[in-house]
């Protein structure tokens, strides 16, 4: 269902806050070949590649917990019930949240430090992912009733009664968080379907001074009200990015919907885009955290009308793909002057081996912001290739990988060369009945694998 773009009735409370074809059919992929006439840099995979500090990875294999130093570090295993996904660190690097599948519990937060030991549960959890403070070993999780937020070690544990929605987001700052929650003001016998109002709030670190931030009220001819969905902050505390949810509709949000920011001093929120995916890794702040890069388009597809553009947050954006290629994943490198991101050849049509076809000749590319010297770094024609993220110093670009049906991670310089593996097997698919092709062509990477880089 198409969803009718809805702005409503914003009201912002001010808060003194800062190819050819595929050799194989509906079961999975072998091999493809690239799209005629487009460059390809040829992987140099014999060359060394240096014992750089890049950090720590954990990721799932057969649903087990594993960390290991990049790029050559030992694997360790933490888990041994292969009951786990959704790995996260701590910004110290000492903590590893995750989530537990806990049959008739349904799914739970766990914690657990990264040198191994006895795991800790924290409680059980709408989807079990946590939500670490960006400054200290603080998470929140989503419960039932609400927020959930204490430190790793159990200690000032806060809960925040609300009918939360989505995904909860930290300020840059770690002083607040904000979350989406939607209410139903009407006893319930009393009660209709378009009896709901949403709103965005934030709270302090330490469970005190709630307050709304964004609040949504009754704009649509039959009654509804609309929701939103926290996508995250700007850099500097500034603003608050969310996605509009008119028809309080799973199945419309996922055609994409609209993205606003609202500034937290009290000023009218500007849409930034009229109709994205709501994928928070299609969104990538410039370093300056004055441009943000995004996925534009709407339809649940991720093989056609999926556009990169750049936004300074004044106005429409500015696009930088072209018609012909679905761009995906952007990745701002920490010095400002290109953007990685993923690439295939656009084909319109709602799915089959086409799409299938499509999808698999994803490869990374880079480009510099003004959408300027674009070119391909991985072109292997037996690879999916996406999700890629730059390391600290800019120097390497660690990349998701399907091979045949197996999810796999690499690592490769800034250029392309010296291309390697660093992790086997990410197990089991996010989506066991989309299987290798994910859903609409998107993988859940994210649910899989987390990169910390240091302090």
């Amino acid at each position: 269902m198409k969803l009718r773009l809805f702005l409503g009735c914003l009201l912002v409370a001010t808060i003194g806050i800062s190819g050819c074809a595929l050799a194989r059919d509906e079961a999975g992929p072998v091999r493809s070949t690239e799209a005629a006439g487009a460059p390809t840099v040829a992987p140099a995979r014999s060359t060394p590649m240096p014992m750089a500090q890049l950090g720590k990875l954990a990721f799932i294999r057969d649903g087990d917990l594993w960390v290991k130093d990049l790029p050559e570090g030992q694997e360790r295993r933490l888990t041994e019930d292969g009951r786990n996904s959704e790995p996260r660190w701590s910004p110290s690097g000492e903590w590893l949240a995750f989530a537990k599948e806990a049959g008739s519990d349904g799914l739970q937060t766990w914690l657990v430090r990264s040198s191994g030991g006895k795991a800790r549960l924290a409680g059980r959890a709408t989807t079990g992912r946590a939500y670490w403070s960006p400054v200290s070993d603080r998470f929140a999780y989503v419960v039932q009733g609400g927020v959930v937020m204490e430190y790793a070690d159990g200690s000032s544990r806060q809960e925040i009664s609300a009918r939360v929605q989505g995904d909860p987001a930290w300020s840059p700052d770690g002083k607040w968080l904000a979350y989406a929650r939607t209410d139903v003001p009407v006893a319930p016998a009393e009660r209709l379907p378009g009896d709901r109002r949403g709103s965005i709030w934030c709270v302090r670190a330490d469970g005190s001074d709630a307050r709304v931030m964004v609040d949504g009220g009754s704009a649509l001819p039959d009654g509804f009200m609309g929701g939103f969905l926290v996508a995250g902050w700007s850099p500097d505390g500034s603003r608050l990015l969310y996605w509009t949810d008119p028809m309080f509709s799973a199945s419309g949000l996922a055609d994409g919907s609209a993205l606003m920011a609202a500034p937290v001093d009290g000023r009218q929120p500007m849409e930034l885009v009229k109709k994205m995916l709501l994928h928070r890794d299609f969104l990538s702040w410039s370093p300056s955290g004055l441009e943000l890069a995004l996925v534009d388009g709407s339809y649940r597809s991720s093989w056609c009308r999926k556009q990169l553009a750049i936004s300074d947050l004044s106005g429409p954006p500015h696009l930088l793909s072209e018609p012909s290629r679905s761009d995906l994943f952007p990745s701002w490198s920490l010095d400002g002057r290109l953007i990685a991101y993923t690439s295939a050849p656009a084909v319109q049509t709602d799915g089959g081996n086409e799409a299938k076809q499509a999808s698999w000749q994803r490869r990374i590319w880079v480009m510099q912001p003004d959408g300027s010297g674009k070119r391909q770094l991985t072109s292997d024609p037996r690879y999916r290739d996406e999700r890629p993220l730059w390391s600290r110093d800019g120097a390497f670009i660690l990349f998701g990988r399907m091979v045949d049906d197996r999810m796999q991670l690499w690592l490769m310089r800034s250029d392309g060369s010296g291309q390697r593996q660093v992790v086997d097997e990410l197990s089991p698919l996010p989506d066991p009945v989309a299987g290798w092709f994910g859903y609409y062509g998107y993988l859940h990477w994210d649910r899989m694998y987390d990169w910390w880089q240091g302090k």
